[in-house]
């Protein structure tokens, strides 16, 4: 079986396999859509390659990406069930960051060249006032947010998010002239 390493596709894994096992040291942009013991069989540190990835609606394990020393997406969006930790667990390259349904945990310790964030959760009661001031693209789609906002990011350029959402925003974006923010 031959591969294309220099491929620029997504490449979905639904089982580990030998064969998905190379695949996935080829190629440097992953969705792994695994039974959900199957993503404890993986050691990350194993594949430096790797540019994106992304998880499927099982994952909701410890995991650690810090030694994916080229991975500038981390996509936990579809893992509708992830709430772990991720706190030292991402490589300090990060640019993008979706963080998905069941997500609530603290993020005040993000890398510092992250410039998207997406928070998407059903609910989020942790401080928002500690993102990195790197960040440029802040998507905070969560209906409940449990914290007043005192300091966005520095770098901001855009903030969106939905009108319950955007409450909890007021008082830090009633001093904000310069930046342009959709709501």
């Amino acid at each position: 079986m031959e591969f294309d390493c220099d491929s620029d596709e997504l490449i979905y894994i639904k089982k580990l396999t030998p064969e998905t096992k190379l695949l996935m040291k080829r190629h440097n942009r992953i969705h792994l859509d695994l039974f959900e013991d199957d993503y404890n069989l993986i050691n990350y540190s194993d594949y430096p390659n790797w540019i994106q990835i992304s998880f499927g609606c099982g994952f909701n394990h410890d995991f650690d990406l810090s030694y994916n020393i080229n991975l500038v997406f981390a996509n936990f969006n579809d893992a509708k069930k992830f709430n772990k930790s991720i706190d030292g667990r991402l490589p300090e390259q990060l640019k993008i960051l979706y963080l998905g349904t069941s997500f609530n945990q603290p993020v005040d310790n993000l890398p510092n060249t992250l410039e998207i964030l997406h928070l998407s959760g059903k609910e989020y009661e942790h401080n928002l006032n500690m993102l990195p001031d790197s960040i440029l693209e802040l998507w905070i789609l969560t209906p409940v947010i449990k914290q007043d906002i005192f300091k966005l990011p520095a770098k901001l350029i855009t903030f969106a998010s939905n009108k319950r959402t955007r409450e909890r925003f007021e008082k830090v974006l009633q001093n904000e002239t310069k930046r342009v923010f959709y709501g």
